[in-house]
């Protein structure tokens, strides 16, 4: 079921939530680290789970290719590239072509370590500077179009694109120094609105223009629905299911697109109707990440937190 709004999108509107509370938590994750501290348990909270899951698609990717008679056409330079979370920027294309929103994310912990006291002291300014300079850059890069699309050689066109989602993280961040009272109503709202006009401005003139609208109504969407359950946090009540969802997501989100679609197309070449492959795609990668997460990220989870 889609909501009735023009160009509503549950994929975008799904990673602007992601997004947002990246954002918004942030700041919970540089209390008690130095900056090193808080590289260091980013790294190993993100890492070693996706290392894991990847080596695990893989096995499950070469099998299929094994199955149907294909060739594998995976090179070790794109396997490595893919986890370090840095093809992208080295026009390599993801292997399961959904972690770029995982990149973004480490391209966010990378600026939030530069920010560092000004995101510890909520000092506005040096905050909302971060969005202005990537909208310069945009600007520039745009402008005397730098950059290239050869694969191995770095790309502008995939880091102005990454940077415009850092800005959108900037936006939960600030919700967050309101919630802690870090910062006035007023003060908030003129920051959301300068904040807001960075990413439209390098939205509109980036390499994703052309999803200006179909694509950027969905942050928009996903803006408010954040905002509104920030606002309604005291009425919200934990949920168990929820809570155990939230708990196997990352490892979930790590896993279920190469394996998910690998599952449904055998079993739907064995005759089985779409919504029953998709029943046991579901629940397979569901099982395979909760033995990930009480093996590997809920170790690493623990590690992090004693980082200082």
């Amino acid at each position: 079921m889609v909501p009735p709004l023009p160009y509503f999108n549950y994929g975008p509107f799904g990673v602007s939530v992601f997004f947002l509370i990246s954002g918004f938590v942030i700041s919970y994750s540089l209390r008690k680290k130095s900056r090193s501290g808080y590289l260091k348990s980013r790294a190993l909270r993100i890492y070693p789970t996706y290392i894991a899951c990847s080596v695990i698609m893989m096995a499950v990717y070469a099998s299929s290719h094994a199955y149907w008679g294909s060739e594998a056409q995976i090179g070790l330079s794109r396997f490595i590239l893919n986890i370090s979370l840095l093809g992208s920027l080295f026009n390599y294309e993801s292997i399961d072509y959904v972690n770029w929103t995982l990149s973004i994310e480490i391209k966010f912990y990378l600026c939030c370590a530069i920010i560092y006291s000004a995101l510890k002291n909520a000092a506005l300014i040096k905050v909302i500077a971060m969005p202005f300079l990537f909208m310069a850059v945009t600007v520039i890069t745009s402008h005397f179009q730098i950059g290239s699309s050869e694969q191995g050689h770095f790309s502008f066109d995939a880091l102005k694109i990454e940077l415009i989602y850092v800005s959108y993280m900037i936006l939960g961040v600030l919700i967050n120094f309101f919630y802690e009272k870090k910062i006035t109503s007023g003060k908030f709202i003129a920051s959301t609105i300068i904040v807001s006009l960075c990413i439209a401005a390098s939205w509109r003139i980036g390499p994703q223009a052309n999803q200006f609208i179909g694509t950027g109504v969905n942050y928009i969407y996903g803006y408010i629905f954040f905002f509104v359950a920030f606002l309604l946090n005291k009425h919200i009540k934990e949920n168990r299911v929820i809570s155990f969802l939230s708990e196997i997501s990352y490892s979930f989100y790590a896993l279920h697109s190469v394996i998910g679609y690998c599952i449904i197309r055998w079993m739907e070449s064995m005759g089985f109707h779409y919504l029953y492959s998709l029943t046991v795609a579901f629940t397979s990668v569901l099982v395979i990440s909760y033995i990930m997460y009480i093996t590997i990220e809920k170790k690493s989870i623990k590690l992090s937190k004693k980082i200082n």
